[in-house]
């Protein structure tokens, strides 16, 4: 998290518990259409290049744990604990 780009505005953000709610809502509801959102991305966003060779590092299914642990304090709290 040191690197973060957004790590300051975190440390503001999440010590709010109304924000922290309302973003775990918004995260909940994602999650909940996580299979439309996923069917959903462009084809071109899953490639480095145009002609479709080369696709990006990212797995989505790490996204979705990661983002499904969203109730959980464990979640929140390094963003802003540092």
């Amino acid at each position: 998290m040191d690197y973060q780009a957004f790590r300051e505005c975190g440390k503001l953000v999440f010590r709010d518990n109304f924000l922290r709610d309302m973003y775990t809502r918004k995260l909940a509801k994602a999650l909940a259409e996580w299979n439309v959102i996923v069917a959903t991305i462009p084809e071109d966003w899953k490639f480095r290049d145009e002609s479709y060779t080369d696709p990006v590092n990212f797995d989505l299914s790490v996204a979705h744990n990661i983002l499904s642990k969203c109730r959980s304090d464990d979640f929140w709290d390094p963003l802003w604990k540092k």
